[in-house]
């Protein structure tokens, strides 16, 4: 017979045992009763014995459909996720953008704080290599693309015969893709490293006339091995470069000096680092330094020379009492100054020591910033302007990092006529010898002072001013900031620029105060916005360090 629901070949109905039957088993079986006849049960056995055989085959028959059907299932599943694979969008993505994405995989900060495994798979560039697997497009794109491959970390403390047949494979990808390099060799004399040193020098240098980006962490004393590239680094444009000792020599380094497309520089030092590399000074556009002391950075200004040069001056900090500076004339057409500031008065004289020495002539955009606030030299300052006639030159002046009053401001102000960026700050409260000094810049009484009135005989302080940037602690009159704003409006003929923010709050309910007074200055602004007199800009904010701390 066959089963009504399944059609499955089943045995005889009477093979089954009736409910009866089973019922007067199970009671003998918990009785104590002793078996008289056991043929009973002996033909039972027989007669079902030859049912439950067949029960097994049509299982087993049952069984091989199940897992026909099964795979079936499986290679019908199989083609639908293909198709749906097939017209997912990431399908219909050009080469080009795939590979735009699979740039920023490819893009990797080595960092010195893993392990040499870890460092071996970063090298390799173990996510994009995960990547070209998950299909046959995808592989020959990335290898088949160099620029995928130009991006290259090297740590010297993790280096084996291992990591240089990886970074030799990852060269080759990248054909004749420049190269953006990152060299950690700060172990370069340790014994460790040094059976792997000319191998890796080798490779280095077969393949050095690529670099287009280097940075760089080495000992001083270990620079003497890149010799070798002299004469040989003809695409390089920028490099980083950051001893990775507290003390030592580079005025002997001239590796660099014969560079001919080399035009960015970012030296990370300290007090006790004596001397420059030799440099291609004339070609330089960009120059930035950290940690320098007062000579390294007397020595930067007296040798960077071309005049659209740039020189951003981080953590500026002398070891000593500043001496007496010898006068220096520079070129350059942009100077940021920063200083950590641990005494103000200090602070004060060195800046004021700084700005003595200076002639800018060709300077058009100044920053200075004193973190915890430094004392504006206002003398010094009227001295250096007056030598390089930064009344025809100066675009731009950031004070956002100096506690400057307001008279100081205005004399500062006075002769910039060419001035059309200004950014100033309410500075929290500083220590002058024992006394708590607070100084409240930006108020009614200094808008007043800087707004612009028609048929007046004053003269408009920096008349060419168009963009403005002020951290504030709202402490002036939303309408007497609209008019300040509307009068310089008037006086150029073109729209304002004007970026606000408040000071740091110190508590909720300052935050909350301070939230609610610019929302009263925004509503007054409005108007200027709508009419397209003013523009919002974003705040400014710190710039990033040119490279990620943990690679030193």
């Amino acid at each position: 017979m066959s089963c009504a629901s399944c059609q499955c070949r089943l045995p005889p109905s009477d093979a089954l045992p009736t409910s009866i039957q089973t019922q007067e088993l199970r009671e003998f079986l918990r009785s104590r009763s002793i078996l008289a006849d056991p043929s009973r049960y002996e033909s039972e056995i027989a007669s079902s014995t030859t049912a439950l055989m067949h029960y097994d085959s049509e299982i087993q028959r049952l069984e091989g459909s199940i897992r026909t059907l099964k795979a079936d299932r499986q290679r019908l599943q199989e083609y639908i996720d293909g198709c749906r694979a097939a017209s997912a969008p990431i399908r219909r993505l050009a080469p080009e953008i795939l590979c735009e994405i699979f740039g920023y995989i490819a893009k990797t900060t080595p960092s010195i704080h893993i392990s040499m495994q870890e460092a071996l798979g970063t090298l390799a560039k173990q996510d994009l290599l995960q990547l070209s697997q998950v299909c046959t497009l995808w592989h020959a794109l990335i290898m088949g693309t160099p620029a995928l491959w130009s991006e290259i970390g090297v740590i010297g403390i993790y280096w084996s015969g291992e990591h240089l047949k990886v970074l030799k494979a990852c060269l080759e990808r990248g054909k004749h893709c420049l190269l953006t390099m990152t060299l950690n060799l700060s172990d370069i004399r340790s014994e460790y490293f040094q059976p792997h040193l000319q191998p890796l020098m080798e490779l280095l240098v077969h393949h050095c006339h690529r670099w287009l980006h280097l940075s760089l962490v080495i000992d001083p004393s270990g620079l003497d091995i890149f010799q070798a590239f002299k004469g040989r680094l003809h695409s390089l444009q920028e490099i980083a470069l950051a001893p990775s000792t507290w003390t030592g020599a580079l005025a002997s380094v001239d590796v660099f000096e014969d560079a001919p497309r080399l035009t960015q520089v970012h030296f990370t030092t300290t007090p006790w680092i004596s001397g420059l590399p030799r440099l291609p000074w004339g070609q330089l556009r960009s120059f930035t330094c950290a940690g320098t002391g007062t000579y390294g950075f007397l020595d930067i200004m007296r040798n960077l020379s071309a005049p659209s040069a740039t020189f951003t001056l981080r953590n500026f900090n002398p070891r000593e009492d500043p001496p007496h500076l010898p006068p220096i004339t520079s070129t350059i057409s942009s100077f940021s100054l920063e200083m950590p500031v641990r005494d103000v008065q200090y602070s004060m004289q060195v800046l004021g020591d700084v700005l003595d020495c200076l002639t800018l002539p060709r300077l058009r955009q100044l920053s200075i910033d004193g973190p915890g606030g430094s004392i504006w030299p206002v003398d010094q300052f009227e001295s250096v302007s007056m030598r390089s006639s930064f009344h025809n030159t100066l675009h731009s002046l950031d004070l956002g990092g100096i506690h400057i009053a307001e008279d100081e401001l205005l004399r500062t102000l006075a002769s910039l006529a060419s001035l059309e960026s200004l950014t100033i700050a309410d500075q929290p409260a500083i220590s002058v010898n024992d006394k708590i000094k607070k100084i409240k810049l930006i108020t009614n009484s200094l808008l007043l002072r800087l707004t612009w009135t028609p048929n007046s005989s004053d003269v408009c302080p920096i008349p060419r001013l168009t963009r403005l940037s002020c951290i504030t602690r709202f402490k002036f009159n939303p309408r007497v900031f609209r008019d300040f704003l509307a009068s310089r409006v008037a006086l150029n003929g073109a729209p304002f620029e004007i970026s606000i923010r408040a000071t740091r709050p110190l508590s909720d309910a300052a935050e909350s105060e301070s939230g609610k007074q610019k929302a009263a200055v925004m509503k007054r602004l409005q108007p200027l916005i709508i009419a397209g007199d003013l523009r919002m800009i974003s705040s400014p904010v710190p710039s990033e360090q040119f490279q990620s701390e943990d690679f030193y």
